[in-house]
């Protein structure tokens, strides 16, 4: 498993299994994409873990069917829906040409600085604040949506947000956050996840949530993956808020 992105495949296993770069094991129910693999990925960020919960409900009603979690980058994530390897990704919304559910988890988004660095020491600050320190981008493999979202080019007064450089990971992006390299919009949900000595978070008191939820490829919406994700949102209704 790779550390942003984790996937729960809806198999029934077999043998030998084939496992992917990162050591996790997949397995099929059937022999055909159509036969309904069940999928699921939970992005590690900001998350409770409504992934295993929710493959669980899938297994009491459909036993045959094999959840496992899984975990992909962020240069990867939307490979591994047109590829097969997996099946159902819990991201971040948007997430451009993908079949999307139900939004399981919204959080606020923050600042992320260096520690030491302005605005770190404030309060909250606006997203015009962007326009004045250079941007820290997603790879160029995320979608055009995503990036628009997070990375905006501009801020809402349409003040021009200068870029900063490309980091291959969350964890590169924070790591060149916290080398003074630029700044970066995230969930509230990174200090816990990701905490870091050398970066503060600073609350964006006028940005939108970010939103997460269940996205497949159109052309594999199986009765599997209707059941997963079904089950997750099931699970996400009895939690309480994060």
């Amino acid at each position: 498993m790779r550390r942003r992105d984790r996937a729960a495949v809806g198999r029934r296993p077999r043998s030998p299994r084939r496992r992917d770069r990162g050591g996790a094991a997949q397995g099929r129910r059937g022999q055909s994409r159509g036969d309904g693999r069940a999928a699921g990925r939970l992005p590690r960020r900001g998350h409770r873990p409504r992934t295993p919960q929710g493959g669980r409900s899938v297994r009491r009603a459909a036993p045959d069917c094999q959840v496992e979690v899984r975990e992909a980058q962020l240069s990867d994530s939307r490979a591994s829906l047109l590829d097969g390897s997996v099946d159902v990704l819990i991201a971040s919304y948007p997430f451009d040409g993908m079949a999307r559910g139900p939004v399981l988890l919204r959080e606020r988004r923050v600042l992320a600085v260096a520690a030491g660095h302005p605005p770190a020491g404030e309060e909250a600050v606006s997203l015009e604040v962007l326009a004045e320190h250079p941007v820290v981008q997603y790879p160029e493999a995320t979608s055009v949506g995503f990036k628009r979202d997070r990375t905006p080019d501009r801020t809402p007064s349409g003040r021009p947000v200068p870029k900063g450089p490309a980091g291959g990971s969350f964890s590169e992006m924070l790591t060149l956050v916290a080398m003074g390299e630029g700044v970066l919009p995230v969930g509230e949900h990174a200090r816990r996840y990701y905490p870091r000595p050398d970066v503060a978070h600073v609350p964006l008191h006028d940005a939108p949530f970010i939103e997460r939820g269940p996205v497949w490829l159109e052309g594999n919406t199986t009765e599997r993956v209707r059941e997963f994700v079904r089950a997750t949102a099931d699970v996400a209704d009895t939690l309480p808020a994060a």
